[in-house]
């Protein structure tokens, strides 16, 4: 993946949905473990566990992506 590339040329509107509904529930938490760390470290986390859940790191899949 180029993290040179904006998060449009990678990720479709649904994937990119995910993202924001966990970014949310994250935010929701009372003790939220978003304010620990580095914003792009958690958006690395987030956008990884979308991948992962949704088998996108599959090569067998379509789409699929390759992991970092």
């Amino acid at each position: 993946m180029d993290h040179g590339k904006t998060q449009d040329e990678h990720c479709s509107d649904e994937y990119a949905g995910l993202c924001r509904k966990l970014l949310q529930k994250l935010a929701r938490k009372h003790s939220t473990p978003l304010v620990s760390g580095q914003p792009n470290s958690w958006a690395c986390r987030i956008v990884r566990t979308i991948v992962w859940v949704n088998f996108l790191d599959d090569k067998t899949q379509t789409p699929h992506m390759k992991s970092c």
